[in-house]
């Protein structure tokens, strides 16, 4: 199954993508900085996969902080068995990791 991780999910242009891709059946991970919207911005894209099995996952995260970041896009990364597509949407700029090796 495909999978989409999104750093600085939240609201607009992440949370229209997110409901299009989930609607496609694709697995999701949502990083962003607050995770009681992230809790509820999981709950609403559930709604849109067309089968239980599309993952919808979310984690806080300070993109701010180069090894936090890391060591997220890693969790995601196992918990989706890879990644297909990120989209790097956070409103504030930290230090991109390289490569999602």
């Amino acid at each position: 199954m495909p999978s989409l991780v999104i750093v600085g999910a939240g609201k607009g242009i992440s949370l229209n993508l997110s409901r299009k891709i989930a609607g496609l059946g694709w697995s999701i991970a949502l990083l962003s900085r607050n995770e009681a919207s992230l809790k509820a911005l999981a709950a609403d894209i559930k709604k849109y996969a067309p089968s239980p099995d599309s993952k919808i996952i979310y984690h806080q995260v300070d993109v701010t902080d180069p090894a936090d970041l890391r060591q997220k896009l890693d969790w995601a990364k196992s918990e989706l068995g890879g990644v297909n597509v990120l989209v790097y949407n956070a409103a504030r700029v930290g230090r991109l990791p390289r490569s999602m090796k």
